[in-house]
């Protein structure tokens, strides 16, 4: 039937596709108009646009023309487009959502930096009024004062981002709110501490951070609430730190002599090269802390769980671990001299090249320990202490 016969409807002429692998041509004008000429020239096949290779998206079915797709694209204003090109039209439209998320996210974050700003000059404002007015840090400060001023104190830390609660921090001590400790300038002298007027039992401080260190000695953190707390380098000595959270902390060189921590959370948390000397650590829970190089000298360790814990080349002279646990602890080239180890559990610890001499194990296990080249000179053990398999106690210098 020729195309002045066909019922179509549609004006245009018809289309040639060879196969189902090559794109339609059409024919010459002249054809069209009915004049004779040679033989139209083999269509050759336009260049293939580069599109991206999606494997799971038939791209080249896209790019054949025949009829139906072609009035399609032409409808919708997106002829001789390729997937790539649909792909980023739709980018374009999903774009617009995801800039306008981003925008709300950044005005709510701007309106929240601005909300806490205000909060702590309030905050600042108030203290300071209670200061000046209510002899607040004063011997005759009324308890009524004191207790209004530690709950204001709390409700601000819960609701301040961490660089904003080390700030609040910093001014409580410095206005000698939370304890603060003068050194003598006198050598020997003892340190003078003020008691601490807020108490922050359970405050909620994670997160803290400061831009500096800051020495905060003697300040009071009974029982606060402070994972993951970056205080590197900080003089926290004669702090009060009793059941204190510091799970994660980072303690790398911080001063903590004469610490008071009892019972403190310390898993996980990073003491290389801290001062410890003469802390009270009775039952704190150590498990996987880094102590590396840490001072614990005459350290109170009693029945503190320390088991995972690295104590590689750190000095326990004279420590007391009474009881404590040190199960699979690296204790590696660890000077342990003197240090008080009855009844403590060191199974499965490395104390390779470690220093016990005058070290009291009685009662300890140390089942499993590996004891290569320890020096154990002078050690007391008693029918409670339980060896390696197949130790030699012999020319050890041992004490029973």
């Amino acid at each position: 039937m020729s195309y002045e016969e066909s019922p179509c409807l549609d004006p245009q002429p018809p289309y040639v596709t060879e196969s189902n692998e090559r794109p339609f041509t059409e024919p010459e004008p002249r054809e069209r108009l009915g004049e004779s000429s040679v033989a139209p020239a083999a269509a050759t096949e336009p260049p293939k646009a580069k599109v991206a290779v999606f494997p799971a998206l038939p791209v080249q079915a896209m790019q054949q023309r025949t009829h139906l797709p072609q009035r399609f694209w032409s409808w919708i204003g997106l002829k001789d487009k390729t997937l790539f090109d649909l792909l980023q039209l739709l980018g374009a439209s999903i774009a617009v959502p995801v800039f306008l998320a981003l925008l709300t996210y950044q005005q709510a974050k701007t309106a929240d930096d601005r909300q806490r700003h205000e909060m702590m000059s309030n905050y600042f404002d108030e203290m300071t009024e209670l200061m000046l007015n209510k002899n607040l840090g004063e011997p005759e400060q009324n308890s009524k004062v004191q207790s209004m001023a530690r709950a204001r104190t709390l409700s601000t830390l819960r609701q301040l981002d961490g660089e904003r609660k080390g700030q609040l921090l910093k001014f409580l001590y410095e206005s000698n709110l939370i304890g603060q400790c003068k050194l003598s300038s006198k050598p020997g002298q003892p340190t003078a501490c003020q008691v601490s007027v807020l108490d922050l039992n359970g405050a909620r401080l994670n997160e803290t951070t400061f831009d500096q260190p800051v020495p905060l000695p003697g300040i009071n953190l009974t029982a606060a609430f402070l994972p993951g707390a970056q205080l590197p380098k900080f003089d926290l000595s004669r702090a009060q730190l009793q059941n204190a959270t510091l799970e994660g902390a980072n303690l790398t060189e911080a001063l903590l002599n004469q610490a008071q921590m009892v019972k403190v959370q310390l898993v996980n948390a990073v003491l290389k090269d801290a001062n410890l000397y003469k802390a009270t650590l009775n039952g704190a829970f150590m498990r996987k802390a880094d102590l590396s190089g840490a001072t614990l000298t005459e350290a109170k360790l009693d029945q503190a769980d320390l088991q995972d814990a690295n104590l590689s080349n750190a000095t326990l002279t004279k420590a007391i671990l009474q009881k404590a646990i040190l199960k699979n602890a690296n204790l590696n080239n660890a000077d342990l001299a003197g240090a008080n180890l009855k009844e403590a559990k060191l199974t499965g610890a490395d104390l390779t090249s470690a220093n016990l001499e005058n070290a009291d194990l009685s009662g300890a296990d140390l089942s499993g320990a590996i004891l290569t080249e320890t020096n154990l000179k002078g050690a007391k053990w008693d029918n409670n202490t339980e060896f390696p398999t197949g130790f030699d106690r012999k020319g050890k210098g041992m004490q029973k």
